[in-house]
C-alpha cells in the first residue's frame, strides 16, 4: 500500500505507484488504523516533519488545508444567519398570553383573521367577536367574546412581537460583521437575540 503526497499534502491511499507523483510505503495495519481513525471522525493528514500521515479532529467549520487548520467564515457565517432567520420566526409567532388567561398563537392566519373581523364588525356597525378560538393556559381549547377594542390590543401585540423579532435580527446581521473569526466560532444566537428581544 501507498499513500500520495502533492505539494506536502495527503492526497490518497494506492494499492500502486503510479508514474508521477511521490508515493510513501505505508503497512496494511497502519493503513487500516489510519482509515479508522477516519471513519470516527478524524482527518487525515501528512506531517512534513515527521514524513508520516497523522490524524486530527476538526472541529465545526474548520478545514484541514494541508497541515494548516482554518475555519471556513463563510459557512460559519452561513449558520449562525440560518439560526438568527429561525429565530426571528420563532419569535415572531410565538405565542402569547392575552387578558391572563387566554395563550393565543402570533400566525399570520390569526392576524389575517382579527383584520377581517375587525373589517367586518366596523361595517356591521358591531362591537363583539362571539367564539374567539384561544388555548387556556393548560392547553385546552377555549371560545371567548372579544371586543373591538380587545381585537385591536390583540393585533398590536402581535405586530409589536413580529417587528421586535426583525429589529432584532438585523441588529445581529450587522454585529455578525464586526466580529472576529474567535468571536463568530463562540457566537451565542439564542442568548443575543433573547437578550434584545427581552425573553
Amino acid at each position: 500500500m501507498y499513500f500520495k503526497i502533492e505539494d506536502n499534502k495527503f492526497v490518497g491511499f494506492y494499492e500502486e505507484k503510479e508514474k508521477e507523483g511521490t508515493f510513501v510505503d505505508i503497512s496494511v495495519e497502519d493503513w487500516n488504523n489510519l482509515l479508522n481513525e477516519q471513519s470516527q471522525g478524524k482527518s487525515i493528514y501528512y506531517d512534513s516533519k515527521t514524513k508520516k500521515l497523522d490524524t486530527l479532529t476538526l472541529g465545526r467549520f474548520e478545514e484541514l488545508n494541508g497541515t494548516v487548520v482554518s475555519t471556513n467564515i463563510k459557512l460559519l457565517k452561513q449558520s449562525i444567519l440560518s439560526e438568527l432567520s429561525e429565530l426571528k420566526t420563532e419569535f415572531a409567532t410565538k405565542a402569547f398570553i392575552f387578558n391572563e388567561k387566554y395563550l393565543q398563537k402570533n400566525r399570520d392566519v390569526d392576524k389575517a383573521n382579527l383584520t377581517s373581523i375587525v373589517v367586518m364588525l366596523n361595517t356591521t356597525k358591531q362591537t363583539v367577536f362571539k367564539n374567539w378560538k384561544f388555548k387556556d393556559l393548560t392547553g385546552s381549547d377555549v371560545y371567548a367574546d372579544l371586543s373591538i377594542v380587545d381585537m385591536l390590543t390583540m393585533a398590536n401585540i402581535m405586530q409589536t412581537q413580529t417587528t421586535n423579532a426583525l429589529i432584532a435580527e438585523s441588529k445581529l446581521i450587522k454585529k455578525l460583521e464586526t466580529l472576529s473569526v474567535e468571536e463568530l466560532k463562540v457566537f451565542d444566537a439564542r442568548k443575543e437575540f433573547e437578550s434584545l428581544i427581552g425573553a
